[in-house]
């Protein structure tokens, strides 16, 4: 029988004068063994605590170490449940990071220029190029027609004498579900050389690093045909 610690200060004068029954102790006796502040009030009447049963205290010792126990799987399956719902989601709504073998990657040259015959393939000279305004431009689209997501930082690379050799994007795919808020069938990003850096460096080049989930790949204009080496 639980009783409150009103009721057993309500008999504690009794018990410490042992005017209380058998069963009247006994229930002070087992309230007492868990209730330090009754215990307290016991002692402030003058009277002796119950001698403890034997092997009292390394059972308390256990209720203790059970307690924290429990509080511990709590908190642990709380942080599993939160981790679990974050990446949903993360999933659902930024995406799954796309493979390499995921998408359909091309780069073309666009300008903007009198004297250019309008052919995104064709290799171009820094003589030509230098006569317009142009960029190099990456197209990314999904093999199996995923909506993708990207993110995209411009980098740039200078030689000892700070001259711009390579400059592009470096890019982050994701494949997100048809009904998440935003994403589209296909990526473009482009680089346009700014005129006022002044001519065109002989060993220039136009990349693109795009960041898959297996693996980093750089798409280069040069190596790929699009600016003449010899040029």
């Amino acid at each position: 029988m639980k009783l409150s610690c009103d009721v057993i200060r309500d008999l504690l004068p009794l018990y410490a004068d042992r005017a209380a029954s058998a069963d009247t102790a006994a229930l002070v006796e087992e309230h007492l063994a868990s209730c330090p502040a009754c215990r307290e009030e016991l002692g402030r009447l003058g009277a002796a605590l119950p001698a403890e049963p034997e092997g009292a205290e390394p059972l308390r010792r256990f209720k203790r170490r059970w307690r924290r126990r429990q509080v511990l799987i709590a908190v642990t399956a709380v942080v599993a449940t939160a981790a679990v719902a974050a990446g949903i989601f993360l999933t659902c709504f930024w995406g799954r990071r796309v493979a390499a073998g995921e998408v359909e990657v091309s780069l073309e040259l666009q300008w903007s220029g009198s004297g250019l015959e309008a052919d995104p393939g064709k290799a171009r000279s820094r003589g030509e190029l230098e006569q317009g305004n142009w960029s190099g431009v990456i197209h990314v689209r999904s093999s199996d027609e995923k909506n993708l997501r990207s993110r995209v930082e411009p980098f740039s690379e200078t030689d000892e004498n700070g001259v711009t050799v390579r400059a592009g994007y470096v890019m982050d795919l994701w494949e997100v579900p048809d009904w998440a808020p935003s994403g589209s069938g296909g990526i473009t990003a482009g680089y346009g050389y700014p005129n006022e850096a002044g001519p065109i460096p002989e060993d220039f080049d136009i990349v693109f690093i795009v960041r898959y989930r297996d693996g980093e790949v750089t798409y280069s204009a040069r190596e790929m045909g699009l600016l003449d080496p010899a040029g």
